[in-house]
């Protein structure tokens, strides 16, 4: 939720007793969860690093290493605690894997041209691709 119409939401929501705000390092509450859901990328990453279940209601990057919730009543379907929807040496490999190979670091001197070689390489895939269509 976005803006002060989300946050008054939020505020309801957690007067009725349904939700729990905290301002806490995201690293301990993910610590102490017995699973993570989330919309967006931050916190289910750091709950794939510590090898808690994601419950993702929207959109992310490793959506093939979670529970993906596409529908209404969905997660009341799909909860199984503390069971992560792999096992643990994929979701593994499938974090190194993104780290390494997919993900930029934008503070190093490098990047511009990792990230033209990677454009390139995609643009030239992308090519070939066509003309084997056509």
């Amino acid at each position: 939720m976005k803006g002060s119409r989300g946050r008054r939401r939020i505020a309801v929501i957690s007067r009725q007793g349904d939700l729990i705000v905290s301002h806490g390092s995201v690293h301990k509450l993910v610590e102490g969860a017995v699973a993570v859901c989330t919309i967006n990328l931050g916190v289910g990453t750091e709950a794939l690093l510590q090898l808690k279940p994601v419950y993702l209601f929207g959109g992310a990057g490793y959506l093939g290493a979670c529970f993906v919730m596409r529908d209404k009543g969905e997660f009341a379907r799909q909860f199984q605690g503390d069971k992560l929807p792999l096992d643990e040496a994929f979701i593994k490999k499938f974090l190194y894997v993104c780290r390494n190979q997919f993900q930029l670091d934008i503070n190093a001197d490098t990047f511009r041209k990792q990230l033209e070689n990677r454009l390139l390489h995609l643009i030239a895939d992308r090519s070939s691709n066509a003309a084997v269509q056509d």
